[in-house]
């Protein structure tokens, strides 16, 4: 039996996310939450489709802030990606969960464009009916 088992969570913890992972997820809600044998409630992250939140650090708050801005009421819908590491607490190195913001996605690469061999008008031609015109206006020969 594992530990993890038997002390179930509601919020999300490393041990939830596969190991070597990146979990890409969507916001769906941000709010203050009352955590048992806290004093003051915690920023709770939800996700769409996700069963458990994340109470958010201040780190991973302050990923959330640098990359999509400081007013929390325009998070939802964006992705993060999460996934666990390990970080300093108390001296030791404990198991924790991180947020990433995903790089934006890159454009479709347009085709390139390629001159056609044999131009679609005969440009010659255009360009003196252009002069004829802009003579007829007193501008002279232009093209």
């Amino acid at each position: 039996m594992k530990m993890s088992d038997m002390f179930p969570s509601k919020y999300l913890r490393a041990a939830d996310i596969p190991a070597g992972r990146e979990v890409p997820l969507t916001i769906a809600s941000l709010d203050m939450t009352a955590i048992e044998g806290e004093d003051e409630l915690k920023p709770c992250l939800y996700f769409r489709g996700a069963k458990k939140g994340l109470i958010l650090n201040k780190t991973n708050g302050t990923i959330l802030a640098e990359g999509f801005g400081d007013d929390t009421d325009r998070w939802p819908g964006r992705v993060v990606a999460v996934y666990a590491t390990t970080t300093q607490f108390g001296g030791k190195m404990v198991p924790c969960v991180r947020l990433r913001i995903p790089a934006p996605q890159a454009a479709p690469a347009l085709p390139v464009a390629t001159a056609p061999s044999d131009p679609p008008f005969d440009v010659p031609a255009v360009n003196a009916l252009l002069n004829d015109a802009a003579e007829a206006d007193g501008l002279g020969s232009r093209f």
